[in-house]
């Protein structure tokens, strides 16, 4: 699932949560739903990310190329892909 995909369906979710909180007699379904979607948040927010790889001699151009020929890649990820292995 890509990034806007989790970061949409928590939103949709969130707002469901707000409208049947709103609308409804019982508020506890939409307080349930409301907390589904802050334990999505937390869940799958942005971790960071490490590189444990030696990149002094990493060109740019070779990470660029990288995360064109692999979609969703971050600049962490191309960097440990191309590095070589820390002594």
């Amino acid at each position: 699932m890509s990034k806007a995909a989790r970061e949409m369906a928590i939103l949709t979710l969130a707002l469901l949560a707000a409208l049947l909180i709103v609308v409804s007699d019982e508020p506890s379904y939409g307080l349930l739903l409301g907390s589904w979607a802050l334990m999505g948040w937390f869940w799958f927010r942005n971790k960071q990310q490490k590189v444990t790889v030696d990149a002094s001699d990493l060109d740019p151009k070779d990470v660029k190329a990288y995360r064109q020929q692999h979609r969703g890649a971050t600049i962490s990820d191309a960097v440990n892909a191309l590095g070589k292995p820390k002594p």
